[in-house]
């Protein structure tokens, strides 16, 4: 019975640490300050320019 208590306790901190370094990864690359601003006027300047 010992054993299971340990091993929900370790399953349990190990969820807690990979929801965390999610949330870090998250907040680092994907969070929406991390996006460039697009409005319709850089889109219509984009398809128009020439190819390089």
């Amino acid at each position: 019975m010992e054993l299971l208590r340990r091993a929900k306790r370790h399953i349990a901190w190990i969820l807690i640490a990979k929801i965390g370094l999610i949330a870090l990864l998250y907040a680092l690359f994907f969070a929406p300050a991390h996006r460039p601003d697009v409005d319709a006027d850089a889109v219509g300047r984009r398809l128009e320019s020439t190819p390089r």
